[in-house]
């Protein structure tokens, strides 16, 4: 009961309480919204108790009954290797969690296409062309800022690197820190600390409050940057402000802690720990195929 407070109250908007984001936040943790009628003295359905008894060919069958009144499309697959029997059920418009869209333009394959240069950005030799077209294409392709990159490229960080908690939103800093756009940099620093900071490590999250002083001081033209720079070493460190001030004042490079990489990602050894175990369970599935 000491935890109840973390649940929103009830709501007579059941369109909100019916959306496929609040149907996931149930799925994950069952702390999403629900509706006002599951209180009201009439129910709208009788309570039926849950009835699992019955052998197991019972059970299909009765389930198979349920999809037949229902007029749906049932799909199933049987797995026999490794020794260990599993069947999986689907059924379109009914055993889906996350809404059919989501399959075509929110699956893990999504970002293929923007792997190879978003991990060639921190070598920091694109021109500013190149930096406008992918924050344009962001926008046209309705990226949520809050994604995380690494999920939508399909890779697995170095520790405590950028790359582990890299969101669009910060993304979209360091691209306008390329292009000198002071301004919408500094919008989206803000945006970041107010995401992310409390995942980011006592390092990047010292970077990023030197980087948001130093681009404000640097859009204040009635100060000299020269005279705050002894102070800000003192405050947030020289290395800190280095690479901060040369993002912001010196064209330097503005994709902080973010190892470059290619479409191989064989410096990434976390990535290749990840291929090398799925290459072991395919030998393993092909070997004890029944």
């Amino acid at each position: 009961l000491k935890d109840l407070d973390v649940f929103s109250p009830p709501s007579f908007n059941n369109d909100d309480v019916a959306e496929h984001a609040n149907l996931e936040t149930h799925f994950i943790d069952s702390s999403g919204l629900i509706s006002w009628d599951l209180f009201k003295n009439t129910p709208d359905y009788e309570f039926v108790d849950w009835d699992f008894s019955g052998s197991t060919q019972e059970e299909y069958e009765n389930l198979m009954a349920i999809f037949n009144a229902e007029e749906k499309e049932v799909y199933i697959m049987d797995y026999n290797h490794l020794d260990v029997y599993a069947c999986r059920i689907i059924v379109p418009g009914m055993s889906d969690i996350y809404p059919a869209d989501d399959l075509i333009y929110a699956n893990n394959n999504m970002g293929m296409d923007w792997r190879e240069i978003l991990l060639d950005l921190p070598h920091h030799h694109h021109d500013a062309e190149t930096y406008e077209e992918l924050l344009a294409e962001l926008d046209e392709q309705d990226i949520d800022d809050a994604t995380r990159v690494r999920e939508f490229i399909g890779i697995v960080a170095p520790k405590a690197s950028g790359w582990t908690t890299l969101r669009v939103g910060e993304l979209k800093s360091m691209l306008y820190l390329a292009l000198g756009e002071l301004e919408l940099a500094l919008d989206w620093a803000n945006w970041t600390m107010n995401m992310n900071s409390s995942v980011f490590t006592p390092e990047r999250a010292n970077y990023y409050r030197a980087l948001i002083s130093i681009i404000e001081l640097h859009l204040d033209n009635t100060r000299d940057p020269q005279q705050y720079r002894t102070v800000f070493e003192r405050m947030y460190g020289k290395e800190a402000v280095q690479q901060a001030w040369a993002a912001v004042a010196e064209k330097g490079n503005p994709f902080y802690n973010l190892p470059a990489s290619d479409e191989t990602l064989e410096n990434f050894k976390e990535h290749q720990a990840l291929l090398g175990a799925y290459a072991k369970l395919q030998k393993a599935k092909r070997e004890n195929w029944k």
